[in-house]
């Protein structure tokens, strides 16, 4: 094998770990790790991405993994932020420099506000003091940064202290037009919505440390919001109600009537003030066996309604069972499956790489 190979093979493995412990770490993260493809690129001087490919240096990405592997994780994250956050495709007619600097503040405040061991750094006193300030702001995004950053003097020092990619791939003022340049923005805007959703199912261990990256998630502007995203695959209450009983309220207000009906007749006979005597007692004993009588009519009254009440209700569990709940079923199953393969398969590369490293 030629050493230009092995770098490239050593650096992919690498970088499968660094996804790999990035997903065991923020499991909400899992499509956008997976969305950017890797390609190699001799060019760039550790990482960069225009949205489809994510572009490495071999030699970099090897060394960096030696020397510092907590920067080689949010090197790879701070570029597929780039893209959550739609930074590649907004700057139009804006100064590339600083919105190059504006858009690695956000990215790098997003990954310094985790508090995850992935990515976790101790922050220089510039970037407290930057923190401190933007925080001041009106709303926290690249564009507000954009024009605080438009009254400073000091733009190059903080592109040193808060570069991390390459941006010089991202789509220039005149790309917009292509439709590619497009398409690409609009996956990563499903990409975006998917991980808010997986963040509400899994990210619940982190919540306020994940703040920031939630709320410009949905601050982002896209063709649909996240509850429309959810109204996609829910219906509303009402359009779920399986079927409205009519007739049963109809039996237990007949039930009531008779009831009352009862109730008068049982306080004109007054049973309790009703003296039990030799002369009295054969016509207590037959008002007892009519009062019997009634009750037995009544009993099979209700097996008879009981019956009717069973038959529909049990055709109507059977249906249910195969028109409803088995679909669901099997639904949640072909999921589960699916999940569990990308799991498996990303503990078992993690292990994997872990042992071989």
């Amino acid at each position: 094998m030629r050493q230009s190979e092995w770098e490239k093979e050593k650096a992919i493995h690498i970088l499968e770990l660094v996804r790999s412990e990035l997903y065991i770490d923020m499991p909400h993260f899992l499509t956008a790790l997976n969305t950017l493809m890797l390609k190699e690129d001799e060019r760039v001087a550790v990482c960069a991405t225009n949205g489809v490919y994510f572009y490495y240096n071999p030699l970099k990405i090897i060394d960096l993994f030696q020397k510092n592997a907590v920067f080689l994780n949010r090197s790879f994250l701070h570029s597929v932020l780039h893209c959550l956050y739609s930074h590649i495709w907004l700057r139009k007619n804006r100064v590339e420099l600083i919105w190059n600097v504006a858009c690695d503040i956000i990215v790098e405040y997003t990954l310094d506000s985790m508090h995850k061991k992935s990515v976790s750094r101790i922050l220089s006193y510039v970037r407290k003091d930057v923190y401190r300030e933007i925080e001041s702001l009106t709303g926290i995004s690249c564009i507000t940064v954009y024009e605080w950053l438009c009254t400073r003097g000091d733009i190059q020092d903080l592109y040193y202290e808060f570069v991390v990619d390459d941006h010089s791939s991202w789509p220039k003022e005149q790309d917009d037009k292509i439709p590619q340049s497009s398409s690409v923005q609009k996956k990563w805007q499903s990409v975006a919505i998917q991980t808010l959703f997986d963040h509400k199912q899994k990210g619940k261990d982190n919540e306020e440390g994940d703040a920031f990256l939630v709320s410009s998630l949905q601050a982002k502007k896209s063709k649909y919001s996240f509850s429309q995203f959810l109204k996609r695959f829910s219906i509303v209450k009402e359009e779920m109600q399986i079927a409205v009983v009519e007739q049963l309220p109809k039996i237990t207000e007949k039930i009531k009537e008779v009831g009352a009906e009862l109730d008068k007749r049982l306080e004109d006979l007054n049973l309790n003030s009703l003296v039990c005597s030799e002369e009295t007692r054969k016509s207590i004993k037959e008002l007892r066996t009519k009062l019997g009588a009634e009750l037995k009519d009544f009993e099979r009254q209700r097996k008879d309604i009981k019956e009717k009440i069973n038959a529909p209700y049990d055709l109507f569990n059977k249906t249910y069972e195969a028109e409803i709940k088995s679909k669901y079923q099997q639904a949640d199953l072909t999921l589960k499956t699916k999940i569990d393969e990308v799991e498996d398969s990303l503990k078992e590369k993690a292990k994997k790489l872990a042992i071989d490293y």
